[in-house]
Parts: structure tokens; sequence; C-alpha cells
């Protein structure tokens, strides 16, 4: 494929709904992309009817891997539109136009006689990891030595990228009228507080990642207005820049009576390799390279397009994105197979 087909084939893969769950169409068609092609392709179980998928090419010791699934967005993001040169609908660049180019650099290296490698394309990264967590166990010996990861860098390396704790604050209150709120307990007032206090707090920094940042992504409260409110519950998101123990102490101490706390997902900050001849960078979110720890893999993190479009309206992906990041990706691929070959 030229750069113009990857746009074309990324736009069939934007028109697939694959929100986090729901990703079993897109794989299918996959599947039958690839054997279309005669290649060898594998389902790998994540959980009952619900799959990632594995392109072997020899006995792979560097697998290139994104994620299928996508967050919500309004219906019109799964139609594709051109323009300008760009690519615009829901993942564009996180992470479609990214799996569609890893296809065409793998028909590349095809042509250039290369083999021993892999193309992994998984499910459940934006919300759980569930797919490369799976991936991660049934693919230990098969002797994966490097990974190159997916996510729109902006055609830089990333040296690092921070850890991720998914927490769920619950607050319990008692309801009354509101006309004599002394009589009950109001979760949501708590549920404010604590947030707020959250908010405000100085938490962990670190000299490449940078601060720790907090989103109060969710939040559930009440029943009425005119009723002091029994129960609330937020969900709550910090990007980590160092081992959280710390975190949870200070997350803790920002708790009230009633309140507890439930960790919903959690995955630490990672150094990552660097390439000769790309620009580098850090990245402020977290990836499934963390996922894929009992691989054992050296982690290399890179692609096309900006995260700031990312989970947006305006996601797209351009032209000249996609043609810098079939050079890069084949610029990473020869450099791992030298290390190896030392």
């Amino acid at each position: 494929m030229n750069s113009s087909e990857i746009l074309d084939f990324t736009a069939k893969l934007i028109s697939f709904k694959s929100l986090s769950g729901s990703e079993g169409e897109v794989i299918n068609f996959l599947k039958d992309n690839f054997d279309a092609r005669g290649w060898s392709s594998e389902l790998l179980p994540v959980e009952e009817n619900r799959f990632n998928i594995f392109v072997t090419f020899g006995k792979p010791t560097i697998m290139f891997s994104t994620h299928l699934d996508v967050v919500p967005a309004k219906d019109h993001l799964f139609n594709p539109v051109f323009r300008d040169n760009r690519l615009f609908g829901r993942g564009a660049c996180d992470a479609k136009g990214i799996a569609a180019t890893m296809i065409a650099v793998a028909e590349s290296l095809l042509k250039d006689g290369e083999t021993d490698f892999g193309l992994l394309f998984v499910v459940g990264e934006e919300l759980d990891g569930s797919g490369a967590k799976a991936a991660a166990i049934k693919l230990q010996g098969r002797g994966i030595k490097f990974i190159i990861n997916g996510e729109p860098t902006e055609g830089k390396i990333m040296r690092a990228h921070k850890g991720v704790l998914g927490l769920e604050v619950a607050v319990k209150g008692r309801a009354c009228h509101s006309g004599y709120p002394h009589l009950g307990e109001d979760a949501n007032a708590k549920l404010v507080r604590i947030g707020a206090k959250m908010l405000q707090k100085k938490w962990p920094q670190d000299d490449l990642l940078g601060e720790t940042t907090v989103n109060i992504g969710v939040i559930q409260g009440g029943l009425a207005g005119n009723i002091v409110s029994p129960s609330a519950k937020a969900n709550i998101l910090f990007r980590t820049v160092t081992p959280t123990k710390e975190l949870l102490d200070g997350v803790n101490d920002c708790l009230e009576s009633g309140s507890s706390l439930r960790v919903t997902y959690e995955a630490p900050a990672v150094r990552l390799l660097d390439i000769d001849g790309l620009q580098t960078d850090v990245a402020s979110y977290c990836t499934d390279i963390p996922n894929f720890a009992p691989l054992k893999a050296e982690c290399v993190l890179y692609g096309p397009g900006t995260i700031h479009l990312a989970h947006t309206d305006e996601e797209s992906i351009s032209l000249h994105d996609i043609e810098d990041a079939f050079r890069g990706y084949r610029l990473i691929f020869h450099q791992l197979k030298a290390r190896h070959q030392k």
C-alpha cells in the first residue's frame, strides 16, 4: 500500500464502531483481509467471544502492536471524511491509522525478504488493557524480544511514558428533606470536598516525566434537588510518575468519614528504548506497554498523529503523518534487528 491507500484502509477501519468491548467486527474484517493476503494469522482469546489478532512471519523476534478499540464518539465520527489531505474520524490517529501503517510496513518488509517479525492488534486498550494482558500471557515463550508499540507520538520516539492509577471513590450519606439539611448527611457535599482536596494537593513529580496529574472524569450522586444526597461516586484517574503507594497514601488523606476507595486500574510509568535518527520526547499518557511486561521484551513507543487530537471531535491523521511513520517504522525495525543480531 502507498500512503493514499493506507489512508483509504484506515477509513475502512474507522467505519467499524469498535468501542472497547465491541471490537468483534473489526477483528473479523482484519482476519478476512489477512487470510486473503495469505498471511498466517491467529485469533488470541481475551474472554468469551472476544479476541486479539496476531500475524506471524517466520518466528517473530520483533512485534509491531497497537489497539483497535476506540473511545465513545458521536455517530457521525464513524463516517470517515477526507479533507485537505487529512482523514477525520474516530480512531484516525488513535490508533487505526497506526494499524493500517503497520500493515503496509509489513508488506514492504516482506517484499524486502525480511522475516521473523509479527503484527499484534489488541482490544481493550482504552478501558483496562485486557487485550494486551491476555496476549502477554498467550505469547510467552514465542521468542519476542522487541515490541514496537503504536500510539500517536507526532513521529517522535517516546523515551518514557507516565503510568496510570484509576480510582473509584464512593461516599455514603443519609437522605432527608433539603429544607432541613441538618437532619441528613450530604454525600454530594462530601464528594465535592474530597475532589477539591485532590485537585489542590501537590502530587509527586519526576525530573523526566514531570508532574502527576489528576482528572475527575465521572461524578454521580443524589436523587433530586429537594433531597439531601444519600450516596455519591466518582471515577478519578491519575497520570503517575512514581510508584503508586505514595500516591495512595495521599489519596487516603483526602477521604472523609463514610467514604471508601477502590483501585480500578493500575499501570506503572515506564522507561523505553531510544532509536537513532528520530526526535525524542516523553508521553503524559499511559499505553499497553506495561501490560506486556510478562514477555520481558524491550519496547519502543512511536506513531503518526498527535495525542492532542485523540479523543476529540477533530481526531484526524494526515497523508504526511502516514508517510513519515512508514519510514520511521522501517527505521525502527532495522535498528532493532541489528541489536538482536549483535
